[in-house]
């Protein structure tokens, strides 16, 4: 059969309403949409991130949507991928743990009303692959009756990093080519790591006081000519 009310309990605006079920006798406390405490939260960073960076933030706000103020502690928690790792975590009220990467707070959150900032800042690994790589954080708190709204997304770009790359002679002011371009002086390239190229050094040729030199070797050990690999770290290659 249909569930009764309760008419001998008067009417009010009160955030929860008792109602008998019948079969079970049991009283089920139903919360008013209208009377909820409803956070929700934002996350954001700044462009995109090299393997090697150090130093990079996120910032993140919380934000009470609901109608009523909160009541008892407000965690925020952060997911990082294993290619980052937190630094520094804090923010302005917030109470932070960098071990567990996780805030928490008891002041009450007045309704429309938004917390200060919190920010984690992390270091990125020198070997990460690039990519997009998933970053989120949640907020949780126990007079929040909807959670379906508490997580937030913060999907980051790792892009791959230049590296300083010097291509010279010794002795210096003879001529080599960089994939096909010829200097005559030490030149040094912002390269992409991973990206491939060809140098090579043009044998005998005439130096400096009208010297004529031979070609030997590179300074890798490659030909007069070969192709390198940007590696993650800064190389000079020497044609002696």
């Amino acid at each position: 059969s249909a569930p009764r009310v309760d008419s001998s309990r008067p009417r009010s605006s009160i955030a929860a309403c008792i109602f008998f079920n019948q079969a079970s006798r049991s009283r089920e406390p139903i919360l008013k949409r209208g009377f909820a405490v409803g956070l929700t939260i934002t996350m954001s960073h700044t462009g995109n991130f090299s393997p090697g960076d150090t130093g990079r933030t996120y910032t993140t706000s919380v934000t009470n949507v609901g109608a009523s103020n909160t009541n008892g502690i407000v965690t925020l928690s952060y997911s990082l991928p294993s290619i980052m790792t937190a630094t520094v975590l804090s923010g302005s009220g917030w109470s932070c743990t960098l071990a567990t990467s996780s805030c928490t707070r008891s002041d009450s959150l007045l309704a429309g009303a938004s917390y200060p900032p919190a920010t984690i800042t992390v270091n990125v690994s020198a070997s990460a692959a690039a990519g997009a790589y998933p970053v989120s954080a949640s907020v949780s708190a126990g007079s929040d009756v909807n959670s379906g709204n508490n997580p937030a997304s913060d999907p980051t770009t790792i892009g791959s990093p230049t590296v300083a790359t010097t291509v010279t002679t010794s002795p210096a002011g003879l001529a080599f080519s960089v994939d096909g371009q010829t200097y005559s002086t030490a030149q040094t390239f912002q390269w992409t790591a991973g990206s491939t190229l060809t140098i090579a050094v043009a044998s005998p040729q005439t130096g400096p006081r009208s010297a004529a030199y031979t070609f030997q070797r590179w300074s890798d050990g490659g030909d007069m000519s070969h192709t390198v690999t940007v590696g993650f770290s800064p190389v000079t290659y020497i044609a002696n």
